[in-house]
């Protein structure tokens, strides 16, 4: 089972069998479009560093990440991570992402 949560994420069920929605908890709600920037080069870094930076301090950047790897969404800053990072990590690629 799944659902559609503000941000357009889907949130499945947890190995428990417990409905989870960690997305309610992410301190990235107040500020979404901070998440999503025009590119992760030049300028848009303060940008990405700004949003890996709130992604450190958030409660569910762990099972943010892990959605992200799971689905594999190319998307935004997920988990503290840009999609590069998040491809790198796919690839077992641990030296990119560190």
């Amino acid at each position: 089972m799944s659902h559609r949560g503000s941000f357009g994420f889907v949130s499945n069920r947890l190995s428990s069998g417990e409905s989870s929605y960690w997305q309610q908890d992410g301190i990235c709600r107040d500020d979404p479009e901070l998440h999503y920037p025009v590119s992760y080069s030049g300028a848009s870094l303060r940008q990405v560093d700004e949003a890996k930076a709130r992604c450190r301090r958030c409660p569910v950047t762990d099972r943010c990440l892990d959605w992200a790897l799971e689905i594999g969404d190319q998307h935004g800053v997920l988990g503290a991570t840009t999609p590069d990072e998040r491809r790198a990590m796919a690839r077992g690629d641990v030296a990119a992402v560190a």
